[in-house]
């Protein structure tokens, strides 16, 4: 088996916690990337209730997600230091090991980053259903609130009301 020519020491130990980070966190995203596509057949069907409970399922990964990227800037600040002068990345660390752990790493790296694209493209299209969302509710409240404007309401005192509009922040508790 060839050596790296720069191998340094405690460079597997590093490049096999790497893997296994980068292991998790495809895990995570892949979770993420099945719930943003649930939340996108809920949106097409109006289900509010499974709207609801993919977003505390979504809450709850992110939690996970949150904390494997702590672990990832430790871990990355060992590697700074490890790599030196190299920059602190998942290539640069393939570079300073053997195979298979060396394709292992950059397999992985790339089945990561592509999966972050994809999630990051389903969350664009999931943003964009929201906003025409809250701005078609909008434009029916402001339809709403005018008519009452208009229609002369009057309050408990037997006086004409003086309707304010209503926000949809008001409306959603």
């Amino acid at each position: 088996m060839d050596k790296p020519a720069m191998e340094k020491p405690g460079m597997e130990k590093l490049a096999q916690e790497m893997l296994a980070m980068l292991r998790a966190t495809k895990t995570a995203h892949e979770r993420l990337l099945a719930m943003a596509n649930l939340k996108l057949d809920a949106m097409r069907t109006c289900n509010v209730d499974e709207l609801l409970s993919i977003a505390e399922r979504e809450r709850q990964e992110l939690l996970t997600v949150e904390q494997l990227e702590l672990s990832r800037r430790n871990l990355m600040a060992r590697l700074s230091t490890a790599l030196r002068p190299l920059p602190a990345t998942t290539s640069s660390m393939a570079s300073q090991v053997n195979e298979p752990l060396k394709s292992q790493l950059l397999v992985a790296a790339a089945e990561l980053r592509t999966l972050v694209e994809q999630l990051a493209r389903v969350n664009r299209v999931t943003s964009k259903i929201s906003l025409a969302v809250v701005h078609s509710a909008a434009k029916v409240l402001k339809v709403i609130t005018g008519i009452a404007q208009q229609a002369g309401l009057y309050g408990r005192t037997g006086r004409k009301a003086a309707v304010q509009g209503v926000h949809l922040l008001d409306i959603a508790g």
